[in-house]
């Protein structure tokens, strides 16, 4: 039975799954939706997928999204996802507030890549202020993610998790905009995520994607970095 993600590479939920897939070594065909397009509201889509969300798995006639839950179906049996009664109270208390932490933070930074395309001729002296009204709510957060990681080797603790996969990819927007440079742990944080399998492959999918919105994006990879 053919495993299939449904996926988008702009997708930061996305590319964790994607990446996770590799990590793990589980054969899977990745489809680029078209979400630009609308693919994802089409009939033939949500026959499978009623709300339209991506990314999405598929095996066979099971059908599952919402990249947290699609994780933990994947790593069933396999260390990252905790047995520990402790270690996984601290893996849902993460999955939890990832929505409203750095996924909520690095959508933000999407929507300023959206603002640039839609304005392509604005100087980048003129892009620049676009996030900074989301100062304080950055600094904030990203202090809190900064002490944690001062303390410890992962998100959830001295193990790595499938947390780490949805964390990471969002750290890597904020690197494109250069949002975690007074981060030092953070960015140690990432380099070392970095050198797992799968994720050289996956940032070059998401930076190539993300180059038609901002054509100026040099950054490399923590891996080269």
């Amino acid at each position: 039975m053919v495993m299939k993600l449904r996926w988008h590479e702009l997708s930061m939920p996305s590319r964790a799954v994607a990446w996770y897939l590799q990590y793990i070594g589980q054969e899977c065909e990745l489809v680029s939706v078209k979400v630009f397009e609308g693919e994802q509201k089409s009939e033939e889509y949500t026959a499978k997928h009623p709300m339209g969300q991506f990314p999405a798995l598929e095996e066979g006639d099971f059908y599952l999204s919402e990249s947290s839950a699609i994780l933990q179906y994947l790593a069933e049996g396999r260390p990252e996802l905790p047995t520990d009664r402790l270690e996984r109270a601290k893996l849902e208390e993460y999955i939890t507030e990832h929505h409203t932490t750095v996924r909520f933070l690095s959508s933000e930074c999407f929507a300023q890549c959206a603002y640039v395309k839609e304005n392509s001729t604005a100087t980048k002296e003129e892009r620049e202020p676009i996030l900074a009204y989301r100062v304080p709510i950055i600094t904030f957060i990203l202090k809190h993610y900064e002490y944690v990681l001062g303390q410890q080797d992962y998100i959830c603790g001295k193990k790595l998790t499938i947390a780490d996969f949805l964390f990471c990819c969002e750290l890597d927007e904020l690197h494109i905009f250069n949002i975690l440079a007074p981060y030092p742990n953070l960015k140690n944080y990432v380099r070392r995520m970095s050198k797992l399998e799968g994720y050289h492959d996956n940032w070059i999918a998401f930076t190539s994607a993300l180059k038609s919105f901002v054509p100026y994006l040099d950054e490399k990879p923590f891996d080269e970095a």
